[in-house]
């Protein structure tokens, strides 16, 4: 299910590290998002297919969490703000890590 955003790994960790001022390109920012895309779909479907609603329900907040980091990107990149994401993009993680141990 996260094979993509693993390709993407490199790129994920650089909006991470608070020690640089990374700017992605604008094909960075398209495969980021694409890989949580093809991520959320892929999770989309497993909770589709799932017979427990407690694993159905916990594939959903880790596709609505998914999606969300992708809105935050592509917000970020369109108004020009891709530098220095670190800080949103921990936020979202541990929002979505929340909601699945509730």
């Amino acid at each position: 299910m996260y094979q993509a955003i693993e390709k993407a790994a490199q790129k994920f960790k650089a909006l991470q590290d608070k020690s640089t001022e990374t700017t992605l390109d604008k094909e960075s920012v398209e495969m980021l998002c694409a890989a949580l895309s093809e991520s959320a779909q892929e999770l989309s479907q497993e909770a589709q297919k799932s017979t427990s609603q407690l694993d159905s329900a916990n594939l959903a907040k880790l596709y609505q969490g998914i999606l969300a980091a992708k809105r935050i990107i592509e917000n970020l990149s369109q108004e020009g703000r891709i530098t220095k994401l670190q800080e949103l993009t921990r936020q979202s993680i541990e929002d979505t890590a929340a909601g699945l141990a509730s």
